[in-house]
């Protein structure tokens, strides 16, 4: 750096991230100490053990808002699957419940080798996030490389559900002796979209094998096959997985509607599995839903699958199969329900690669050696929603899609936004891919509208006020934004050292991150040096234990 710049010095009493160094590394490395440095020699510990990042941003379905931002609420966060235990925090743990801080969390691959992901060793695994007064929600991910990862997972606000998406809730509905339903039960939606029926004689009980009793009250969360925001909730994402045979084969759904529904009784009991006789589930089919197998709009008489989702193993099963019929309602399908969870009507292709095509973000990218470049992915035969799409775009730098279908036309429809002077140049939105799966590399340039912007470097140490002589420099991501701004941007830290671009002079911007289930923030101000230091005091307690 310019030894002419003006230093503007930010001191940090209290900041978890040295923690979030000391405990990582005594997690990993607990038998090396750290030498006396009272020897006059200067020891500086870098921190760059955790490679691979998962950063998942929680929002509202309806408002768009980050979950916990202004109101605190925190969403619990368990990972399921084939892979779940090779995810963990900074502080090195896996497999407890995570909570995420003003809508953020930030998870990481542990960097022992055996979970090293590659297209050899893929790490597959779910995020399922749940919070009292949202439908849970997930997002399946396949990681075949080592890098940052964004992940956006809307929830669905059971007051307060987006477009797309209809709940209906029925009390005190039908009645159940010791378990044994003696007057049929039946709820439908208000236009009809879904409905369920419980006939006489079946066998209630919760996932604890216990009969419910009295009568039961029920909820039937319908989404929309053709809207984006009720796409964007299904369970898992739809570049999801598939249980077969004990097998779990990465693929793509159609979907021609899905649906959650809740049974309970007065005693607060949930059902979960139905004996004797089955729940019946009947769907709506809208006449514009794309069948993959026929390239043309559903008819009466096409069959498509109903599959069931396993929040557990992060992946749907197949469960039956089910033609769609004509009714006074229009196009419709039913089926008949031994069990509870999210069911989805509709195609499965089970063709993904681990490892697809590349982009190359190329351009004016106002100086940024990397920026976080949005959209959305949707399907070129029906136009309908596909995926989220957060990048990382580095100039020179190519992006791999992985996990991706194979010989499915998509288009990705660049998000031009306020938050930076950088975008997408607008001939090349949206982009056209034949296949993700291809071997071809398709370059994006960028634009950039800055005027009065600059790099800001950053530099991060932390000392423990018994050895002065001791530097740590953490490594982690975090975001930035004006401090009278809405708009989180996110850069990266590497053993203390950060480049923010595209700021501008005597602004304030704020600084946040993610640890240990909380969301930090501290501000600071640009100057025309274009360089600031925080200085972090360790707590007491995290010097004795390192110095023990």
């Amino acid at each position: 750096m310019n030894a002419m710049k003006t230093i503007t010095r930010v001191t940090v009493q209290i900041l978890l991230f040295v923690l979030i160094v000391f405990t990582v590394i005594m997690s990993f490395y607990a038998c090396q100490k750290i030498e006396d440095p009272s020897r006059g020699a200067k020891l500086i510990v870098n921190y760059d053990v955790l490679k691979t990042n998962i950063n998942v941003r929680f929002f509202d379905a309806a408002t768009g808002q980050r979950i916990g931002a202004e109101d605190g609420q925190q969403v619990s966060v368990v990972i399921t699957g084939e892979s779940a235990s090779a995810v963990i925090d900074m502080s090195g743990v896996s497999g407890k419940t995570y909570k995420s801080g003003a809508g953020y969390m930030t998870l990481y691959l542990n960097p022992n080798v055996e979970f090293h992901p590659s297209p050899e060793n893929p790490i597959r695994f779910t995020l399922v996030g749940k919070l009292e007064g949202y439908l849970q929600a997930s997002r399946s991910m396949v990681i075949s490389e080592e890098g940052n990862y964004f992940v956006d997972i809307p929830m669905i606000q059971s007051q307060l559900p987006p477009e797309g998406v209809v709940i209906m809730k029925g009390t005190e509905l039908g009645k159940v002796y010791h378990g044994e339903v003696i007057e049929a039960v039946s709820l439908e939606t208000n236009n009809k979209e879904a409905s369920v029926f419980i006939p006489e004689g079946t066998i209630i009980k919760d996932e604890k094998d216990r009969l419910l009793n009295g009568y039961l009250n029920i909820e039937i969360t319908y989404f929309d096959n053709l809207n984006d925001h009720s796409l964007a909730a299904f369970p898992g994402g739809l570049m999801s997985g598939l249980q077969k045979d004990g097998v779990t084969k990465d693929g793509v759904f159609y979907s021609a509607g899905f649906v959650s529904i809740k049974v309970s009784d007065k005693n607060g009991r949930v059902a979960k599995t139905f004996e004797g006789q089955a729940l019946q589930l009947t769907l709506v089919v809208p006449d514009q839903t794309y069948n993959p197998n026929t390239s043309t709009n559903v008819n009466s008489g096409d069959g498509l699958s109903v599959f069931s989702f396993d929040s557990s193993l992060g992946s749907w099963n197949f469960e039956q199969s089910s033609n769609i019929s004509m009714s006074d309602n229009g196009l419709e399908v039913s089926a008949q329900l031994n069990h509870l969870s999210y069911w989805n009507f509709g195609w499965f292709f089970g063709n993904n690669c681990d490892m697809g095509v590349e982009l190359l973000f190329t351009g004016d990218q106002s100086g940024c050696e990397c920026v976080n470049v949005k959209g959305i992915m949707r399907k070129s035969e029906d136009d309908t929603f596909l995926r989220f799409v957060n990048l990382e775009a580095c100039n020179g730098e190519p992006v791999t899609i992985t996990n991706a279908p194979a010989d499915l036309p998509v288009y990705i429809e660049w998000e031009n936004t306020d938050c930076s002077n950088y975008y997408v140049d607008p001939a090349s939105n949206p982009l056209h891919i034949s296949n993700l799966c291809g071997s071809s590399q398709y370059q994006i340039p960028m634009l950039s509208e800055s005027g009065q912007t600059t790099i800001v470097a950053i530099e991060i140490t932390a000392r423990c006020s018994e050895y002065p002589d001791i530097e740590v420099r953490p490594t982690f991501g975090f975001w930035f934004r004006e401090a009278d701004g809405v708009c989180w941007r996110w850069a990266f830290m590497t053993n203390g050292i950060a480049d923010i671009c595209d700021v501008e002079i005597g602004k304030n911007y704020v600084i946040g991150a993610y640890y240990e289930n909380q969301w930090n923030e501290w501000e600071v101000t640009v100057q025309q040096s274009e360089y600031v230091v925080l200085d972090m005091a360790l707590p007491d307690g995290v010097c004795e234990t390192l110095f023990n």
